[in-house]
């Protein structure tokens, strides 16, 4: 009898300390709860929000002319127009320090020096100010649909070149990670493509294509080609929203949002994607640029 009691005894005793532990239980913050996992499925890719873009300082840079016959290092990308005033966008890695920078036609006939950069700290853009006037692009404030087709322009290999992608969802992405750089870890939120062709065809990386306009159907660009995951086959570019967020926060004048391509018939298709991409880059609306890197910094400034 006295062990039944003693069982009974510690059994109460157990069960009190479980019932005041449940009640003690902290209510976990709703800013400490972990985070719901990105979104996997393209269908879903549409009802995910972007995050406000990053409200970073922007550097502005005054660059020398480029050298000719000065020794150091080369390397290049794509950029595109967006006004008639001069003003140009590019990837931030491909201005990194720079010391100098020139836009240079597919055929070399037209050599643009840059005389001024500024490069956005929230995300992989920079604005190009020079003097040359060449057409523009048009933009587009929507985000793709899943499996829609985009169009990326530009020189990857320094090759005149366009790449047709299906959107696949949005991502967070390391893109100094996925552009093989030690240094420029840019965190940020960027739509992901699934590569489908390349014309004319070329093999191996993209390299070079970064800082190029990403095309909709419509032939508006609804993005900045910035990374490639070559193993994946994935394009990476830059949501139209954090690209209008910088043109409008530096007041930048003369670029055109289309108001609404929702009842517009697709002019860029499968079937003529490169003969389009042709013509960006024979009316000089994408140049290549190519940057100089010497040992002597540039004179920088700091923007809002």
């Amino acid at each position: 009898m006295p062990r039944r009691l003693e069982f009974w005894f510690y059994a109460l005793v157990i069960l009190g300390a479980m019932v005041y532990g449940l009640g003690q239980r902290e209510e976990v913050p709703q800013d400490r709860r972990m985070p719901r996992p990105p979104v996997e499925n393209p269908s879903a890719a549409t009802a995910f929000r972007l995050p406000p873009p990053a409200r970073e300082r922007m550097i502005a840079r005054t660059l020398e002319p480029m050298p000719l016959h000065e020794p150091g290092q080369f390397s290049s990308g794509t950029a595109f127009a967006v006004n008639t005033q001069g003003d140009w966008l590019t990837a931030r890695h491909v201005t990194r320090n720079c010391t100098s920078l020139l836009l240079v036609s597919e055929d070399t006939s037209v050599r643009v020096p840059v005389a001024r950069v500024i490069e956005n700290q929230g995300t992989d853009l920079s604005l190009l100010q020079t003097r040359a006037e060449e057409p523009q692009v048009t933009f587009t404030r929507r985000d793709p649909l899943p499996d829609e087709d985009g169009f990326h322009i530009g020189f990857p290999q320094g090759q005149p070149t366009s790449v047709r992608s299906g959107f696949l969802g949005v991502a967070s992405v390391d893109l100094g990670a996925a552009n093989g750089s030690p240094f420029d870890h840019i965190h940020t939120v960027g739509h992901v493509w699934a590569e489908r062709e390349r014309l004319p065809s070329l093999s191996g990386t993209l390299g070079g294509l970064s800082g190029g306009p990403t095309f909709d159907g419509m032939g508006a660009v609804i993005g900045v080609t910035v990374a490639e995951q070559p193993r994946r086959g994935r394009v990476v570019t830059i949501p139209p929203e954090a690209v209008e967020d910088m043109l409008k926060r530096l007041a930048i004048p003369g670029w055109q949002n289309v108001p609404d391509d929702s009842g517009r018939d697709p002019g860029i298709t499968q079937s003529n994607f490169d003969r389009f991409g042709e013509e960006m880059r024979r009316a000089v609306t994408v140049a290549r640029v190519y940057c100089f890197r010497s040992e002597f910094g540039s004179r920088r400034g700091y923007l809002r």
